[in-house]
């Protein structure tokens, strides 16, 4: 059923709560940092529940207002629209007393998050490609064939992107389960890089197997 449109609904979305619906659109992001634009506004849907019923265009306008107030930013990954999340729901608002809470972030601090966010991207994409070598590797020893592979990679990386999206603890309970051998250095991996990049590595695996 297509999302009603027109200046009733855009006077109705604005007359609603904006903290509200910024705070929804933070807790659309769950445990990711980045999250495709398509994506976060499916889950806004599910999450914001009564003021769900937004046209994508409306949604990107909140979008870009956050993005000048400092609580997400935009990024280019694999090429589609993306945002990162830069601060937990509990930092926009104070809602019993109707006043902005501030922020732990300075200007400054704002602004090596943003000249940094290439190098996220960046760092992601080529601890992907390490990653993806080992699983194949592990799974040549196995005696998967070369036909084999893609399938059964692509397998073991959604279900790590799933369990580490949950928690630490699914993502060490996966790999200790379904890729015994590896647990150690994955396990290694993901203290020493940190969910913030370990997670956006899984994301773009999923999507290029």
């Amino acid at each position: 059923m297509p999302l009603p449109r027109g200046p009733a609904v855009l006077t109705d979305v604005m007359d609603r709560s904006e903290q509200e619906i910024e705070r929804a659109i933070i807790r659309s992001f769950g445990y990711s940092v980045i999250e495709f634009e398509p994506v976060l506004f499916h889950k806004f849907l599910i999450v914001a529940g009564a003021h769900s019923v937004i046209t994508p265009e409306i949604f990107r306008a909140f979008l870009r207002k956050m993005h000048s107030k400092g609580y997400i930013s935009p990024l280019d990954f694999q090429g589609k629209r993306s945002w990162r999340k830069l601060v937990v729901e509990d930092q926009i608002f104070d809602e019993s007393e109707g006043k902005r809470i501030e922020t732990s972030r300075s200007i400054d601090s704002y602004r090596q998050i943003q000249a940094s966010k290439e190098k996220v991207v960046t760092e992601s994409k080529t601890l992907a490609e390490d990653m993806l070598r080992t699983i194949e590797a592990k799974l040549r020893q196995e005696g998967a064939r070369n036909a084999q592979l893609k399938a059964l990679a692509s397998e073991h990386v959604q279900n790590m992107r799933r369990a580490l999206s949950r928690s630490e603890e699914s993502f060490y309970q996966y790999v200790e389960n379904m890729l015994p051998t590896l647990y150690k250095s994955f396990k290694a991996l993901l203290k020493a890089k940190g969910t913030d990049i370990l997670l956006p590595a899984l994301r773009y695996l999923e999507c290029s197997l």
